[in-house]
């Protein structure tokens, strides 16, 4: 289990220019304990996952060019601006 002290995480909050109150401090340790263990257990489950007799293989290709047809893609768009699909906003600015 990942323990965390309350000077450690001051230190961290120190050095992410964070204000931490005293009163602040036990209940963020018991949080980022658990998210500390959580990810703990998750690696854990990742590397279990992994088949070890399987070599890491490198499949490159060559990157040939192909054609496209990019007028009958944009017939498929709900909406088109000059020749570039028109997308709802996502960002305000």
């Amino acid at each position: 289990m990942a323990h965390i002290t309350k000077d450690e995480l001051k230190k961290i909050a120190e050095i992410s220019q964070l204000r931490l109150y005293d009163s602040e401090v036990a209940p963020l340790a018991k949080h980022v304990e658990g998210v500390l263990n959580y990810s703990a257990r998750v690696q854990e489950v990742a590397t279990h996952a992994v088949d070890m007799s399987v070599k890491a293989i490198n499949v490159m290709r060559e990157d040939v060019p192909k054609a496209s047809m990019p007028d009958a893609l944009l017939a498929l768009a709900p909406q088109v601006d000059h020749h570039f699909f028109v997308v709802p906003k996502v960002l305000d600015s």
